[in-house]
């Protein structure tokens, strides 16, 4: 579905599914505070929502708004369906509250990258846990397989970037805005406990 909002005066159109057009609407709000604030929704213009960089192009009336291509490759291609970047905005919004914990003011985004296990891609259990970041770009996050021992053997690792997740363990997005010390348990892909860094559980 299409739907065109007028933010301060600027037909800006967005396609999603039904099921996420509250969060469109949410989304809405946002780019209205925006440019309130002098922010440039202009042709071009790419701004960071979240976990999600959107881009506005133009179009007969006005801008549509685009996202990046998360599943594909976002450094080259864009997607015009916002319903990806809509959820997990909406699963991370979700954490948040439960949690009872206010956003930081630097947002991990799809771009910022993580250390993991090799093996951690396949395993049935494994843990995130969020750690001081090692370099610029480093979202802190390092994903481990539980029972398996640490090795000093960097090939025994892998950095990846956030958004690749999606194909192996997707309900790790949904921990991306949580704290330093936050320590995620996932048993095949779904998420299990969280705790903080008293380890203490979030929700």
């Amino acid at each position: 579905m299409k739907y065109t909002y007028n933010i301060n005066g600027k037909l800006i159109s967005l396609s999603c599914r039904e099921e996420w057009k509250p969060t469109a609407d949410f989304l809405a709000g946002v780019l209205l505070e925006e440019e309130k604030a002098g922010g440039a929704l202009a042709e071009d213009c790419i701004i960071q929502i979240g976990w999600s960089f959107y881009k506005f192009v133009r179009q007969e009336q006005g801008l549509q708004m685009v996202t990046f291509d998360y599943v594909g490759d976002p450094f080259s291609a864009t997607e015009e369906d916002l319903s990806l970047s809509l959820r997990i905005f909406h699963e991370q919004t979700e954490v948040l509250n439960k949690a009872q914990i206010q956003a930081q003011a630097v947002t991990t985004s799809f771009q910022d990258t993580m250390l993991m296990k090799n093996t951690a891609r396949t395993a049935d259990t494994v843990y995130l846990q969020r750690l001081e970041p090692t370099c610029e770009g480093d979202s802190g996050w390092y994903m481990g397989v539980i029972g398996e021992e640490g090795s000093d053997d960097p090939k025994d690792y892998t950095r990846i970037h956030t958004y690749q997740l999606l194909s192996f363990c997707e309900a790790a997005l949904a921990l991306m805005p949580l704290p330093l010390g936050t320590i995620g348990l996932f048993e095949r892909g779904q998420l299990v406990e969280v705790v903080d860094e008293n380890n203490k559980n979030l929700f």
